[in-house]
């Protein structure tokens, strides 16, 4: 399926598109303790789970329209599982299923902080080369024949 490129999560261009699109910021104000602070919903100086998933809307929005009947919002939401999970991995340092200021600031400090890769999604991600799904397909052929040949199958 086409779509516009999905950025990678906790990087610089994804989270200026919060801050431009969803926050309403100019991107010329961009501050990471302002927007930190923005998106600590409940004000107790730490990100948990739900706080990090709101991050990811604009994201699968560009995928997943809920208007639109053929986009799956069971994929949507095991997409934005699989950003929330990426982030914690990176950015909780200390396992505590929270990501402090310092966490975070230290996240946009890193060098990758800078480089989006994009994210694939799981629309993206062939399950199957064109060559397995071809060597599947002979072999299921070749063990109909053989059911055939041998009565089990009419």
């Amino acid at each position: 399926r086409n779509h516009e490129k999905i950025n990678h999560p906790m990087t610089k261009d994804q989270l200026e598109e919060v801050w431009e699109e969803q926050d309403h910021m100019s991107a010329k104000d961009w501050d990471p303790k302002t927007f930190f602070a923005m998106h600590d919903l409940d004000g107790n100086g730490q990100w948990d789970e739900n706080e990090v998933r709101i991050l990811f809307k604009k994201e699968l929005d560009k995928v997943y329209d809920p208007n639109n009947p053929e986009d799956d919002m069971k994929e949507r939401e095991e997409e934005m599982e699989r950003m929330r999970e990426h982030v914690f991995k990176e950015s909780d340092k200390d396992k505590n299923r929270l990501i402090s200021y310092d966490e975070f600031l230290a996240e946009t400090e890193r060098d990758e902080f800078e480089k989006d890769p994009g994210w694939d999604t799981l629309d993206d991600e062939e399950m199957y080369t064109d060559e397995e799904f071809q060597r599947f397909e002979k072999e299921r052929e070749e063990q109909i024949q053989r059911l055939m040949d041998s009565g089990q199958l009419p």
